[in-house]
């Protein structure tokens, strides 16, 4: 980042990043605070459809309960039971009669009726004048104000063989036998043949919405009890044809929805219980509702979440399980996520317009301080420049600023201060070492006089003495030759003697020294023996060690063998106990056969694990007998390397007094010819030393007059210079 920002100039990278610092700072809190928003617009809408849910379970709960309520009410009244013993009455008298019940009845009450399709129920009594009609004409308007009142889309009376004794609207299934008749697999049927089956006469049967043939196949639903005389006797069945009209009323309750809002039902097979508030043709029965909320409340559980409805919009979606006598809705309350968030997306435009101000003006607001700073920024860079090349008049701008550039003007005046006095003291050194230099020559004329007056008398006591040291060494060196020719024949015999005397003690101190020898190697290998059997028997040691640590192992396995014995001990258990505990331990059973799966198989894998730590101990029993075996083999060497030590040491010892008896020999010999020698060499060295004197007499008289050339010429330099 520093070598990006370090490519382009201050003038363009300031306003640059000033720009760039608003805009992320207006895009990072205008999206927290979208987002924000979103959270809270999300739950304060999550919120209301949940009190709206509850709203519309709880009417249609009281509404069904209110269902059931009526139906009881009306099956104890005694104008039901009394109806149903005339009606049966009635029917016996036309059977009688040899008259077809089904025909004769839907002739008079459906064909014959002068009321058009959808008003036969304003008929009281057919005009015949039978004893049905009779009884039709007493209690019709009684059950008409029924349906009528509590908004039943038809009440049905049926006779305990089945037959549709009597109902409100007069539909095809009126006066036929849904037992053995055509309509005997309908909601009617089967709601009539539950209550058949309570022997105990309180039982409430419900059928969910169907197709219902004799209603044209439009969506039904029954619900059924038995009517008893006072000793319980089954006089008939009072039934129920549930109405849309009123559960659609329940749902479609506008207020609080908004525009997309809407509340509805859905059966256990995903399809609408009631219209939808979008539909202009009714969706009950119709319209398949698969969706998450759905398939989540038909497990049992209440909630609310954003998923896509029926007609494939996110929306914000309320749902909870509703049970009828033993069937399953859901209530679902949603609403369009655009509608719950549109605040929200109004206040992102306002933020959008909002955040582009705020960038222009940061923009506007960086160019102006980018040029507050980089204008005298580029007058110092000038002023620097001129410094640079030596300008020392430059003027040091924005000097008198308090802010940093301020300060890096102030540090270039004192680097311009800095630069003169340099010059100054320069022309100051320059002015010092011109007179240093002066200074200088006069000390060495003065040096050269003073080593001329002192060295030139030196010089000449120095020649003197050197030619008369050369004419004493002459007559030294006579003497010297005359002594070094009478001890010369003397030296010759006893250097013979002494040389026969060396060899024989040469010879004795070889042997010697090649009986110590086999004594080194000897005590190196006896060192080697007892180093190898200290090795050995710490590799012993680590080898016992590993065989311990094994047997530990052996251990440790003997303990996870008899855990997983015990997992297994208990997972059977447990199997036994999830298999009395029937459906609700199955996944727990599951679980437990794992469990001792898993125990078989660490079993299994600590029994090969043992085999394996009791080859490593059997390996590592016989790799101790091994080193054992090993290291007595060694101190065996140890021992023999030690015997041959001592010979060989006795052998060295009886060398050593033959070398030392002979060399003594040798030595009395050396004595002799060593001081026939000394004569002979002092004889030589004294004619040496004479001649060496006597030429170095010579070389120092020679020296002694180079020394004055070169004095004489040392002192003319000195002066010249």
């Amino acid at each position: 980042m520093s070598r990006l920002l370090a490519s382009y100039r201050i003038a363009v990278m300031l306003p640059l990043v000033i720009g760039v610092m608003a805009l992320l700072s207006v895009v990072i809190t205008g999206g927290l605070a979208y987002w924000h928003a979103a959270e809270e617009m999300t739950e304060e809408a999550k919120g209301k459809l949940i009190a709206l849910r509850e709203g519309r379970a709880g009417a249609l709960t009281d509404y069904l309960s209110g269902i059931d309520a009526d139906l009881a009410v009306v099956a104890a009244d005694e104008t039901v039971a009394e109806a149903l013993r005339r009606f049966a009455a009635a029917q016996a008298d036309l059977t009688g009669a040899g008259a077809d019940l089904t025909k004769t009845l839907q002739a008079a009450y459906i064909t014959a009726n002068p009321n058009p399709p959808g008003d036969k129920h304003r008929l009281d009594a057919a005009p015949g004048g039978t004893a049905y009609d009779q009884v039709h004409g007493d209690v019709h308007p009684w059950f008409r104000t029924l349906q009528q009142q509590r908004g039943y889309y038809d009440v049905f009376l049926l006779d305990p063989d089945g037959t549709v004794i009597y109902s409100v609207f007069k539909e095809n299934d009126f006066a036929t036998n849904i037992v053995s008749g055509r309509w005997s697999d309908t909601g009617l049927a089967r709601v009539f043949r539950e209550v058949v089956a309570d022997t105990g006469r309180a039982r409430v049967a419900f059928q969910d919405f169907a197709p219902y043939a004799p209603s044209n196949n439009a969506p039904a639903s029954f619900i059924a009890r038995a009517v008893t005389a006072g000793d319980g006797t089954l006089l008939g069945v009072l039934a129920f044809q549930m109405p849309i009209g009123r559960i659609n009323g329940v749902m479609q309750i506008a207020a609080g929805m908004g525009d997309t809002g809407e509340a509805y039902l859905v059966g256990e097979d995903a399809l609408m219980r009631s219209d939808s508030r979008f539909s202009e043709e009714s969706t009950i029965l119709s319209r398949t509702v698969n969706t998450a909320p759905v398939r989540e409340a038909l497990t049992g559980v209440s909630g609310v979440m954003i998923a896509d409805d029926y007609r494939g919009r996110p929306v914000v979606s309320a749902f909870a399980p509703v049970t009828v006598h033993g069937a399953r809705w859901v209530v679902l309350v949603e609403a369009d996520v655009a509608e719950v968030l549109a605040p929200v997306d109004r206040m992102k435009g306002f933020m959008v317009m909002a955040g582009l101000g705020i960038l222009v003006l940061m923009a506007v607001l960086g160019v102006v301080v980018s040029r507050g700073i980089t204008v005298p920024l580029g007058g110092m860079t000038q002023a620097m420049g001129q410094l640079a090349k030596g300008d020392m008049a430059v003027a040091i701008p924005a000097a008198d600023r308090r802010d940093e550039i301020g300060d890096m003007a102030q540090a270039m005046a004192v680097f311009k201060d800095n630069a003169l006095r340099m010059e100054q003291m320069k022309a100051d050194q320059e002015e010092q070492r011109r007179q240093a230099e002066i200074e200088r020559r006069r000390a060495l004329l003065m040096m050269a006089e003073r080593f001329e007056s002192q060295v030139a008398g030196v010089v000449t006591s120095v020649s003197g003495a050197a030619e008369e040291m050369e004419s004493s060494a002459r007559a030294l060196t006579d003497i010297a030759e005359r002594t070094t020719e009478r001890s010369t024949t003397v030296a010759g015999v006893a250097e013979q003697t002494a040389s026969n005397m060396e060899t024989v003690a040469s010879a004795t101190e070889e042997l010697a020294a090649s009986v110590q020898e086999i004594a080194r190697q000897v005590e190196q290998a006896s060192t080697v023996a007892r180093g190898a059997v200290g090795e050995a028997a710490h590799t012993t040691e680590m080898v016992q060690a590993l065989d311990h640590a094994a047997g530990r192992i052996s251990e440790v396995l003997g303990l996870i063998s008899d855990v997983a014995d015990q997992t297994n001990l208990l997972a059977l258990n447990a199997t036994i106990e999830a298999a009395r505990a029937g459906d609700a331990g199955k996944g727990f059973a599951v679980v437990a056969s794992e469990v001792k799966a898993l125990a078989g198989q660490s079993a299994k894998a600590t029994e090969e694990i043992g085999q394996h730590i009791g080859q490593v101990q059997a390996n590592t029993q016989a790799t101790v007998t091994a080193i054992d075996q090993f290291t007595r083999t060694v101190a065996q060497i140890e021992e023999i390397s030690g015997a041959v030590a001592a010979a060989v040491e006795q052998q060295n010892a009886a060398i050593g007094e033959v070398s030392r008896n002979t060399a003594e020999a040798a030595h009395g010999t050396e004595d002799v010819s060593r001081s026939i020698n000394d004569v002979s060499a002092a004889a030589t060295e004294s004619s040496g030393a004479a001649r060496q004197v006597l030429q170095a007499a010579g070389e120092l008289t020679q020296r002694a007059s180079e020394l004055q050339g070169e004095v004489q010429a040392f002192l003319k330099r000195v002066r010249e210079s």
